[in-house]
């Protein structure tokens, strides 16, 4: 325990390093056998215990950890996807955000709408953002265009438009950095294949 006592609550995934070496040792633990973490706790107990990308080399530890990445990846992504109907039901719990911002509903239909979706799909379980980058990109945009001259008319104030473009603009980065994560191990899962497939050759 004591030389697990470095690493972090929490794993922050970031672009510029997706597959970091506390993710990799976090995963690691999950896998490896008591007598290996043990004998690797000792070796490593006043600097703390660190597993890195040279672990991955192996093909039965690395495919349970690359694939637990992929997997976790998955429904990470699937998590900041807004549906329609989520956001109605947010309304719907709420009285007072509904009376208040009862043009924001009708303001990302059309948004919505002008970004390739017909208006039935808008309303019968689509996703208003969080499902394709290149589309919540144009979201982000029209917020911050002429299209949104009508916006007296709905009511719907400015620094509702200001978080909702912030708010996507979060999930859109934290987005990139799970699919970086998610490319980068499914470059080394398909490598551990390959390298398998060589040894059988030979």
């Amino acid at each position: 325990q004591k030389a697990l006592d470095h690493l972090p609550d929490e794993i922050a995934v970031l672009f510029n390093n997706p597959l970091s070496d506390d993710l990799i040792t976090i995963l690691c633990l999950n896998f490896l056998p008591d007598d290996a973490l043990a004998e690797l706790a000792e070796s490593s107990e006043d600097q703390g215990l660190v597993l890195g990308h040279e672990v991955l080399d192996d093909y039965f530890l690395g495919k349970l950890v690359l694939h637990s990445i992929l997997i976790v990846v998955s429904e990470k992504l699937e998590a900041y996807k807004v549906s329609f109907e989520e956001f109605q039901a947010v309304f719907k719990r709420c009285s007072n955000i509904e009376k208040q911002y009862s043009g924001l509903m009708v303001l990302l239909q059309r948004l919505h709408c002008s970004n390739g979706s017909d208006g039935e799909k808008a309303s019968s379980g689509s996703f208003f953002w969080g499902e394709n980058v290149a589309d919540d990109i144009k979201l982000i945009s029209k917020t911050t265009t002429s299209e949104l001259i009508e916006l007296e008319q709905l009511r719907v104030p400015d620094d509702v438009i200001q978080k909702l473009a912030y708010g996507i603009s979060v999930s859109l980065e934290e987005r990139a950095s799970l699919l970086e994560l998610k490319r980068m191990a499914m470059i080394k899962f398909i490598q551990l294949d390959e390298l398998a497939d060589g040894d059988d050759i030979n």
